[in-house]
């Protein structure tokens, strides 16, 4: 078993994966590997690999790449209008990724999954803040819940 840390940033593109991926950078500990649908619109020393996780082969179709991932950093998302559209089409985002991986990736340990305010209901307006993990869930669906 290998035990350099090999990390996947997923939704490389976005405020929180940009930011993650340079903080992983910055500590000199990780192998930094992003990933987004498009291409990066910034520079950063990691290496791209250009996924679109709508299609269910797309982990499978790049495991000589993905094959050392050790941890995933989960940050993507695809905005829908309708919320029940929303949660089925990031539960697929997600159910393609860790089955890919799973197939793939020998010495895949852990995810983290960060996903921000739609968990508490920011999305359909006013909100208790701070918002805690024990506040009543908002009716669903909701894809962090889901």
């Amino acid at each position: 078993m290998n035990n350099k840390k090999v990390a996947l940033v997923v939704g490389g593109n976005g405020i929180i994966g940009r930011n993650l991926a340079a903080h992983l950078v910055s500590t000199n500990e990780w192998e930094v590997i992003v990933t987004s649908q498009k291409k990066l619109d910034y520079n950063l020393k990691v290496r791209f690999v250009q996924m679109d996780l709508l299609q269910q082969s797309a982990v499978t179709d790049k495991a000589a790449e993905l094959e050392n991932i050790t941890h995933v950093f989960y940050a993507g998302y695809i905005e829908r209008k309708a919320m029940a559209e929303q949660t089925e089409t990031n539960l697929g985002l997600l159910r393609n990724l860790v089955t890919g991986l799973e197939q793939v990736a020998k010495d895949f340990k852990h995810i983290t999954f960060i996903q921000g305010g739609k968990a508490y209901g920011a999305h359909l307006g006013i909100y208790k803040t701070p918002a805690l993990e024990t506040d009543r869930r908002h009716f669903p669906p909701n894809f962090f819940y889901s």
